[in-house]
């Protein structure tokens, strides 16, 4: 029975120091809460572009405790890093964009996130920074990561507009990354699009020709 004991003890021993090398703060590393509402206790961010789940234990069903945990999420079609987060239901976010939501200033309300060096995958706050849509589009031809953008580019369907049913305010959206990051869900945008339903967050949406002026600034 002493030799159960022991060796049950030493796994747990060994499983706390995984945990604690799995977790430990890398040089120069600071960790804030993810400001995205409902998740702010179960989840931070890092300075250097990574996420952990804090130590919990689980609500509702079966009660149970997780250990804090590095997220690794994958990598999207496009190239982004994702993690899906867990509170009355699972979501799907942008690393980089949860990373910007904490460390950087948006005093202008930019919607958009950029990473400065190109490198989709260098999730670090010092990489990234807040612009237009426009903005981003011109950096990512600049970067070489955009070769073949706007008519010139065989997948390209024409651009999107947007309209505030309450102010009339229009937007225009140049393919679905662009939809994605500024909060709306694609499908559900496809859908006003095309005649199935009237709106989609207070917005209606439709494509303008492939001849539209705007068209070249995409």
């Amino acid at each position: 029975m002493k030799a159960n004991t022991e060796t049950v003890t030493k796994n747990h021993e060994v499983a706390a120091l995984e945990q604690v090398t799995l977790t430990a703060d890398l040089a120069g590393e600071e960790w804030r809460a993810v400001t995205v509402p409902g998740f702010e206790l179960d989840y931070q961010v890092s300075s250097l572009g990574r996420i952990k789940s804090m130590a919990r234990y689980t609500r509702g069903g079966k009660r149970r405790f997780l250990n804090t945990r590095i997220l690794t999420g994958k990598i999207d079609r496009y190239g982004y890093r994702t993690v899906n987060l867990s509170a009355k239901g699972v979501r799907v976010f942008f690393l980089h964009r949860l990373v910007a939501l904490a460390f950087i200033d948006n005093l202008r309300s930019l919607p958009q996130v950029n990473h400065k060096d190109g490198n989709k995958l260098n999730n670090c706050a010092l990489n990234l920074e807040w612009v237009t849509h426009q903005q981003n589009i011109q950096h990512a031809v600049l970067t070489g990561l955009n070769k073949s953008q706007g008519a010139n580019n065989k997948q390209f369907k024409g651009l999107i507009e947007s309209t505030n049913t309450l102010t009339g305010a229009r937007r225009i959206f140049c393919g679905k990354k662009a939809l994605i990051e500024s909060g709306f869900d694609h499908g559900a945008v496809y859908s006003v699009i095309n005649g199935r339903t009237k709106t989609h967050k207070g917005f209606h949406f439709k494509r303008l020709p492939l001849n539209s002026l705007e068209v070249t600034q995409c």
